[in-house]
């Protein structure tokens, strides 16, 4: 999902890369259960979050 339309351009004047601040998110939902383990659920939002990052600024990737 891109959200750059949904947001405020915030400059960012000390950027190399971009005038104004960018957004990239990671997220990962689960229903809990006995055999889950929090390590799990943290290591698929970071994955989610490099995902978003690959596909460019203002990014929003996840697991559910």
């Amino acid at each position: 999902m891109i959200f750059s339309n949904y947001v405020k351009k915030i400059p960012h004047k000390q950027s190399k890369v971009s005038d104004h601040v960018t957004v990239c998110v990671g997220y990962a939902t689960k229903k809990p259960n006995s055999f889950m383990r929090i390590k799990d659920f943290i290591y698929q939002s970071d994955q989610a979050l490099y995902m978003a990052k690959e596909e460019g600024r203002n990014r929003i990737k996840g697991f559910a």
